[in-house]
């Protein structure tokens, strides 16, 4: 696979025509997440403090406010910017915009006392310590450091990259044109790292705060519509060295007896609250539509059924009901 940072900084602009942009989008769109490039990230991990964290709907933006192209006539030229690692070629999340995201939750001490469930903390002083500030001469050794989140797994088809469009911001009187930009796709891991060192709360605690913020606030732009949002998630997604094939294989498709016994406790629920007490009673209507009594989620009698009425065409159904009701009542 090519390294997307030069194809997207380089060779994309070496020829100004609609075939070559178009022929560029379409190895951004395909790039996949590999695991020798999975590999390559578990080689050089750093910090003492991890956790992954699987990207939303509807994806990730970074970068999106530097200008890439300004060819205002062309229609597949990509307009906005995508930070991605000049080596690797892959997309990271850099250590101070992670840094900068957790110095906004601070704006806020409540909020990070409430993550934290103690209210015997100094959020001045926690902030002091865990982000410094201007000037602060403590030996590097002695300080929490951030270190950039690296990608771990690609989508579920292995993507990494996706289209996505927004309209140009004019006048309400002109048409508007739908400016294209890079996304960063759902479902994408990233794995943030940390130095975290002991101090005013533990380094557990540190790295299970940071977690919570960076679920919170999100990462990146428009994160009010959406964008940037996280959910947590396993760590690993390949075993670097295997002792037998069927290990990955487990640890990729085999649920945790945990997971297992929880979405199983979720599904009785959702049963549970989708059958009604009572038995279904239904009558069918000239115009095909079966009427229900109850309704399926909230178990209440629906409104047409109580007017006697068919909910589609508006049929007037009241001695059918009646008699159906009638019947059930016998069968009882």
């Amino acid at each position: 696979m090519k390294n997307l940072s030069y194809l997207f900084h380089k060779e994309y602009f070496r020829c100004l025509t609609e075939e070559h942009f178009a022929k560029c989008n379409a190895i951004l769109y395909s790039a996949k997440f590999t695991r020798k490039d999975y590999n390559e990230v578990t080689r050089s991990s750093l910090g003492n403090a991890s956790f992954a964290l699987k990207v939303l709907y509807p994806g990730l933006l970074l970068g999106h406010e530097t200008i890439h192209g300004n060819l205002k006539s062309s229609e597949e030229c990509i307009k906005a910017g995508l930070i991605l690692d000049d080596v690797t070629g892959m997309p990271y999340i850099p250590a101070a915009t992670i840094k900068g995201v957790v110095r906004n939750a601070f704006e806020n001490p409540e909020m990070i006392r409430d993550l934290l469930g103690r209210d015997d903390v100094d959020a001045l002083l926690l902030e002091k310590e865990l982000l410094g500030e201007l000037g602060d001469k403590t030996p590097r050794a002695e300080r929490d450091i951030f270190f950039d989140a690296v990608m771990i797994r690609g989508s579920k088809t292995g993507k990494i990259l996706a289209p996505e469009f927004r309209a140009s911001e004019k006048s309400p009187l002109h048409n508007h044109v739908l400016q294209k930009f890079l996304k960063i796709r759902p479902k994408v891991t990233f794995l943030f790292r940390f130095d975290l060192k002991d101090g005013i709360i533990t380094a557990e605690e540190k790295k299970m705060l940071l977690k919570s913020i960076l679920m919170i606030m999100g990462i990146g732009a428009r994160t009010t519509v959406g964008y940037g949002m996280f959910h947590p998630t396993h760590m690993a997604y390949y075993n670097p060295e295997p002792e037998h094939p069927i290990d990955t294989i487990r640890d990729l498709y085999w649920p945790k007896e945990e997971e297992t016994e929880r979405r199983q406790e979720l599904e009785e629920k959702l049963l549970e609250i989708r059958m009604p007490q009572e038995k279904q009673i239904k009558v069918l209507c000239a115009c095909g539509t079966t009427n229900m009594k109850y309704h399926h989620i909230t178990k209440t009698v629906n409104s047409t059924w109580k007017r006697g009425t068919c909910f589609r065409c508006g049929a007037d159904l009241k001695t059918q009901m009646e008699e159906a009701e009638k019947d059930e009542q016998n069968e009882e």
